[in-house]
């Protein structure tokens, strides 16, 4: 393991922790070197050879720009000719493979969509030229690659908001009040280590399998990094970068939607389990989510959330139930970090554990890396899709709708950021109107 020195501040300790862990993993088992031929699965010979003469007509055009008159004016029309159509070939290219990708879960969990997350397949740089912006496609892959950072990384702006929001950001400020979280014990984080799953590791490589071995052979050392932590109520900084991966929905949207695609984080394994820290030292948080939210919930699915529609059905004494299916368009990607915050303060955090928070929600950046390109962008908000504590922290910030006061005959259930509205009553439009009021009222302030 190499020599630690355990008086250092937390922030640094963990980082030279990651930096021992990664040499001795590499001098264990070798440099980590990607995986898989590198090529495009969906890449075709017309493919190629459209991009190829769309690049020595762009070269031709720039070549006469500088010349002007009829000559550059007919290079210009024969570019934007085959450029158009080198982009309609693309987007049938797109359509197809994204077809695979979201079918192949359903066929194998182990097939292509899994060997993208994974790393083990190149995730194709062409397709994301395809994306189209408010209607008009980016020129270049630089260009494509800022503007779906853009979209599916939203920022939060400060200086706009309503005088309940800016309370909002004054009450998350504030740490909460009551003692400290107990210090983390060995055994609690050797049970944490061992119940590690065997998940995608993130940019530095290291994999679960590699951080239960380093704790089997360093366990005190091990155990000062993250009691440390806990300790200081610090989130290092080393642990918050995320590699940004790109997979299709698999619904309706056409695929140059840049809608139709969810962002997954793959964030550092040892990152991951300080999360899973966090939530072992503030159980009290997720202990009280309404019974009626069945998405990341011990206990629940999306059959018991179907159970609760079907047996409401089935024994209403009305003439009929309406069943309403809301779903909050970008919910994790808009999701407001001092709301949450706030929110997890009320439910019962720590005052070490709530600055782990403020830290963990702090200095965080996601790379999209296409080939040898990579583009960052720092994180403002959201929860990390591919994350341990988005989850439970997406619950927290939902658990205020599912306990709004409703109309007699009405319920609500949900599965995640997917709310169905039960109404049981002759006066199905009133209460309909009435409680989507209701909802969006929620979905501005919370």
């Amino acid at each position: 393991m190499g020599w630690l020195h355990v008086e250092k501040p937390a922030a640094l300790l963990a980082k030279e922790f990651s930096g021992v862990v990664i040499r001795s993993a590499e001098e264990g088992l070798g440099e980590r070197r990607p995986r898989g031929s590198g090529g495009y699965e969906w890449w075709t010979f017309e493919l190629d050879k459209t991009w190829k003469l769309q690049c020595k007509l762009r070269r031709a055009w720039q070549s006469k720009r500088r010349l002007g008159g009829r000559s550059e004016e007919l290079a210009r029309m024969a570019f934007h000719s085959v450029r158009a159509r080198y982009r309609k070939m693309m987007v049938e290219a797109q359509q197809s493979q994204h077809r695979k990708i979201a079918n192949s879960g359903n066929e194998d969990p182990w097939g292509f969509a899994y060997r993208l997350s994974s790393g083990r397949v190149r995730p194709p740089a062409n397709v994301i030229n395809g994306i189209a912006f408010a209607g008009v496609h980016p020129d270049g892959l630089e260009a494509a690659m800022h503007k779906i950072m853009s979209a599916l990384c939203p920022d939060d702006s400060t200086d706009c908001g309503s005088p309940y929001h800016r309370q909002v950001r004054l009450l998350a400020a504030f740490m909460p009040s009551g003692g400290a979280a107990p210090p983390l014990k060995v055994e609690e984080l050797g049970g944490i280590v061992k119940a590690l799953p065997n998940t995608a590791p993130g940019l530095d490589g290291v994999s679960a399998r590699i951080v239960r071995n380093v704790w089997i052979a360093a366990p005190r050392e091990f155990h000062s990094v993250y009691a440390k932590c806990v300790e200081e109520g610090v989130f290092p900084n080393v642990w918050k970068d995320g590699r940004l991966i790109v997979i299709p929905k698999g619904n309706d949207k056409p695929l140059t939607d840049v809608k139709a695609y969810r962002p997954i984080t793959l964030l550092p394994v040892l990152g991951k389990l300080l999360e899973r820290v966090i939530l072992r030292c503030a159980s009290a948080i997720s202990r009280g989510i309404s019974e009626y939210q069945h998405g990341f919930s011990p206990g629940r699915s999306t059959v018991t959330a179907l159970r609760v529609l079907l047996s409401t059905a089935r024994y209403s004494q009305a003439c009929y139930v309406q069943a309403i299916f809301l779903d909050i368009s970008g919910a994790f990607d808009n999701a407001w970090w001092p709301m949450m915050m706030v929110k997890a303060k009320r439910g019962g955090c720590p005052p070490n554990i709530y600055r782990m928070l403020v830290d963990y929600f702090t200095s965080r950046r996601v790379g999209l890396y296409i080939g040898d390109r990579v583009e960052w962008k720092t994180s403002t908000m959201g929860c990390p899709q591919g994350s341990v504590l988005g989850p439970t922290l997406w619950n927290v910030l939902m658990d205020d709708l599912l306990r709004l006061p409703l109309p007699e005959g009405v319920a609500m259930t949900a599965y995640a950021d997917n709310v169905t509205i039960l109404i049981e009553s002759v006066h199905g439009e009133t209460l309909k109107d009435g409680s989507i009021l209701l909802f969006i009222d929620w979905s501005q302030i919370g």
